[in-house]
């Protein structure tokens, strides 16, 4: 579906916000009013549902039907969903050179998308997070998602040794465009589930990270999310070997990634990069050892490896259903059942 302009700002926008939904009615409306009430910058705030079968998208565009404010507002709808790709599917559209993340679940406080753009143009690092705090599904305050008042900070080496930080949710990004636009194209077939991995580290590589401390986003906990689904949980064993598997698929795009840096650097970056290249290589090895030793040891215990068909889309799934389904078929996820003897 084309992109429909709902409003057209005053002045040209400073920064996009990627605002992505799928079969969120319970949450969209209010999601999409705290991305309007942002002050304190110019935005280009591009709503997009990837093919909902709920009231998503028509929620969505209630929220922001008759807006008048500073902003421009585009208001967009996938024929057929995504998934993963919605991401960069909506990052291509985006005009502005700094874009932030924001989800259809979540509250975004009205000063975030100004705070992140500052912190990016401050430090002058490629990719921005902040502080957070949790809310349940009613909007409830669960916590403050970091301690208060902590600094945050990692290198490339750090994110590809330690893996994903609680602190760099996707939900809580921003990023310059090159982090899209000077590596391969990060769609599915590039890295199927990674995504907050690896984006941090594409803007380590490339100029730092940048982390606010104050809590800009109300990140919601909610049965629907579909990164529950993400590992097997029937028995701790089957869960640290689901770990395993996800932990190495970013690092593989990360092996690529700086492949692609090093046919395109200066002399004066290839000792560098060459130097990060061999510790990513490194760590691959070193995951991959012990992912097999993780599903040797299911093996022993009786454990068997099934995969599972995606299956036949139904006519219409709501809530967690729909999540669950377009997960299994996107990335054909693996599940360990026990063959009792």
């Amino acid at each position: 579906m084309a992109a429909a302009p709902l409003a057209s700002g005053l002045h040209p926008p400073e920064v996009s916000v990627i605002f992505l939904a799928y079969q969120q009615e319970a949450f969209v409306a209010e999601a999409v009013r705290s991305i309007l009430a942002q002050t304190g910058v110019v935005a280009e705030i591009i709503l997009s549902d990837d093919a909902s079968t709920d009231q998503t998208y028509a929620r969505m565009a209630a929220a922001a039907a008759g807006y008048s404010g500073p902003h421009t507002v585009v208001l967009r709808r996938n024929t057929a969903n995504q998934g993963i790709d919605h991401i960069v599917q909506v990052v291509e559209l985006a005009t502005c050179e700094v874009m932030v993340m924001a989800h259809g679940d979540d509250v975004s406080e009205p000063q975030r998308c100004g705070r992140l753009l500052e912190a990016l143009r401050q430090t002058g690092a490629y990719v921005a997070s902040s502080n957070y705090l949790e809310i349940d599904a009613a909007g409830r305050t669960l916590g403050l998602g970091q301690p208060a008042g902590e600094a945050r900070s990692l290198a490339a080496e750090d994110l590809a040794a330690e893996g994903w930080r609680p602190w760099l949710f996707g939900a809580s990004l921003a990023w310059r465009r090159a982090v899209y636009t000077a590596f391969p194209r990060l769609d599915a077939a590039y890295l199927p589930l990674g995504h907050d991995t690896l984006v941090p580290f594409r803007g380590a590589v490339l100029g730092g990270l940048a982390y606010v401390p104050a809590p800009l986003l109300r990140y919601r906990r909610h049965t629907g999310q579909w990164g529950h689904l993400l590992h097997d949980h029937s028995a701790p064993e089957a869960w640290r070997e689901s770990l395993y598997a996800l932990a190495i698929m970013p690092r593989l795009a990360m092996d690529s990634d700086l492949r692609h840096l090093r046919e395109r650097a200066s002399p004066a970056d290839q000792p560098r990069l060459t130097e990060l290249h061999q510790f990513v290589r490194e760590r691959i090895l070193l995951l991959t050892a012990e992912w097999v030793t993780a599903r040797q040891a299911l093996r022993r215990q009786g454990w068997r490896p099934t995969w599972l068909r995606p299956e036949a889309r139904p006519g219409r799934l709501n809530g967690l259903g729909a999540l669950r389904e377009n997960l299994r078929n996107l990335y054909r996820r693996m599940r360990w059942q026990l063959f009792r003897r």
